[in-house]
């Protein structure tokens, strides 16, 4: 896995911790519920759905000024089935961990980066997680 993966899931695991979810390690059965969404298949306009899901939740996903100005760098599904880019499989692992395998086979995860935060590889990285919901996309 390169640097900016390790980073980026260093960054997921943070992340989550801070929202209050539960590590990949404490997640249990009886948990997954409550903090996860009930993921429908990702349908054909996955890539535009993912992509509205950051837009619309990013200022809440990452807050603070040094957040504001982003790039999404890359998206993937984790579908197992389909094609995905080398080094996918640790972020369908968190989500499988966290949410269960229904939920992270049928979401897809979002590569974003902060260019006020260039300085450091580590902080400038960020992940998230979208899944298409009845309410449409989280």
């Amino acid at each position: 896995m390169n640097r900016i993966a390790v980073g980026a899931a260093a960054l997921a695991l943070a992340l989550g911790s801070a929202l209050g979810l539960p590590s990949a390690a404490e997640t249990r059965p009886d948990e997954v519920a409550a903090t996860c969404p009930a993921a429908l298949p990702p349908g054909p306009k996955a890539a535009a759905g993912a992509l509205s899901a950051i837009t619309r939740e990013q200022p809440r996903v990452y807050p603070g000024p040094e957040y504001r100005t982003y790039q999404v760098t890359g998206l993937a599904s984790l579908v197992p089935e389909l094609w995905a880019p080398g080094g996918i499989e640790p972020y369908r692992g968190i989500a499988a961990r966290r949410c269960g395998e229904e939920v992270a086979n049928r979401s897809w995860v979002i590569y974003v980066f902060f260019p006020k935060l260039a300085s450091s590889a580590s902080l400038s990285q960020g992940i998230a997680f979208a899944a298409r919901t009845s309410r449409g996309w989280i």
